[in-house]
């Protein structure tokens, strides 16, 4: 039988292979859902959301039956295609973890390579010549606040209205498709080497200068930009940041909301579909830390611990090092000490030589007497802090880091009724124990 738009929806669930091909394609149909329309219906009369499928449903109807079978055979679940589509190529944890024993005693740690923070104050000022920007007057700027927003910064001068009251959105969304400018300035920091002009974060694209000469650009909301400024720091220095508009486009088939803009697909910012849910506000700005810091001999680059059993407190250490190219060498100290609790501090040192500039090891640890972190109503959210520096051999500045984290495992597991290859049917697992409640 040859179906068509015409079939009804009783004459394609008729025969086995138009289930499977059904099953894939509209699974509502088979679990009886009130929603779904009569069965005498024909496919051309499918509401929304169902008509959407109809092409490809009908396609895959009028299939020969061994092709289906075969499909149906080695069709994986939703959950798996999704694994292993996103899942990583590489990770910290594939190299083998070394153990390493803590003792019941702090250590002491040296001071980290020293760091000039560009937090404050900045003027902002809208469009104009870039010659202008770089080197003549802003007598149009008013003064914004870093980290923060464009909008933050209209919304304190009194320029626009408070984004979040009423429709003011529609107010403020105008000014996301502008030309704004940053500028800060200086002088330069005493007693660093090496230094480096790191941004936490930008949104979304932006350009910088220092003194008059670009660094260069960046798009996406993470990862920098950072630059090297070694031999372009002066006595008195200005930085200044340009960003550009957030773009507009509108992708076929959603003529119909003007307001939407697509051009979140193609870009790396927060997970926000422009236009959807509750803002259409697209933000821009310079929303995380600026600073200049001076380069240790040997880095530790993205410290990053991980929990391997909750209960037994074990956890592991992914650990970078950035050095000179010839090789290095030096001592490591860590303190795993209670950050919101009390309780014992624990800590090793450990040497660490590399042959090559970079280097990359994982450490095990034991904490005793662990201190387990749950979702809120599953327990209590003890964090430990860790506290790393690593000291050159040859007397080379050092480098300190830090950061808080939670003995806690997530895993992704099935619903109850196992795994289905037409549906995201998994949840959350924390610590081995499911969540009291789910949601989607």
């Amino acid at each position: 039988m040859t179906f068509t738009a015409d079939s009804t929806l009783a004459e394609v669930i008729a025969s086995a292979k138009a289930r499977a091909v059904v099953a894939t394609h509209l699974p509502e149909l088979l679990e009886g859902s009130q929603a779904l329309p009569n069965l005498d219906q024909t496919l051309a009369d499918l509401p929304y959301p169902w008509h959407r499928r109809l092409p490809a449903l009908l396609r895959d109807l009028n299939r020969p039956a061994e092709e289906v079978w075969a499909q149906e055979a080695e069709q994986l679940s939703m959950n798996a295609l999704d694994r292993e589509a996103f899942a990583p190529r590489f990770t910290p944890w594939d190299n083998e973890a070394e153990e390493v024993a803590l003792v019941a005693e702090p250590v002491a740690h040296p001071a980290g390579a020293p760091c000039l923070s560009l937090d404050g104050e900045w003027q902002l000022a809208e469009g104009g010549k870039l010659r202008d920007r770089l080197n003549g007057e802003w007598d149009d700027a008013i003064p914004a606040r870093v980290p923060g927003s464009v909008h933050t910064a209209l919304v304190e001068a009194g320029r626009i209205p408070e984004t979040t009251f009423g429709r003011n959105q529609e107010i403020a969304r105008q000014e996301s498709f502008k030309t704004w400018w940053l500028r800060r300035e200086f002088a330069k920091p005493e007693g660093m080497v090496r230094e480096s002009l790191m941004f936490g974060g930008v949104a979304n694209r932006c350009t910088v200068w220092l003194n008059g000469k670009m660094l260069g650009g960046h798009e996406g909301m993470f990862g920098g930009p950072d630059f090297d400024i070694a031999d372009k720091l002066n006595e008195k220095n200005t930085l200044v940041v340009r960003l550009d508009p957030v773009p507009f486009e509108i992708d076929k088939g959603r003529a119909f909301n003007p307001d939407s803009n697509d051009s979140w697909k193609r870009t790396v910012v927060f997970n926000n579909v422009y236009g959807w849910h509750y803002s259409n506000l697209q933000s821009l700005g310079i929303w995380r830390s600026v600073h200049i810091q001076g380069q240790p001999a040997v880095a530790l680059v993205d410290p990053f611990m991980r929990t391997v059993d909750a209960a037994g407190g074990i956890a592991e250490l992914a650990l970078k090092f950035e050095g000179e190219a010839s090789g290095w060498s030096g001592t490591l100290r860590a303190t795993i000490a209670p950050d919101n609790f009390e309780g014992q501090p624990f800590s090793f040192s450990q040497r660490i030589r590399s042959d090559a500039a970079n280097h990359s090891c994982n450490l095990r640890v034991q904490i005793p007497d662990p201190q387990v972190w749950w979702p809120v109503d599953m327990g209590g959210q003890p964090l430990y802090r860790v506290t790393l520096s690593f000291t050159p051999a040859d007397g080379g500045a050092a480098d300190a880091r830090d950061f808080n984290f939670g003995l806690r495992t997530i895993e992704m597991a099935p619903l109850p009724g196992g795994p289905r290859p037409d549906r995201f049917n998994w949840t959350f697992v924390v610590n081995g124990a499911p969540p009291v409640s789910y949601t989607n």
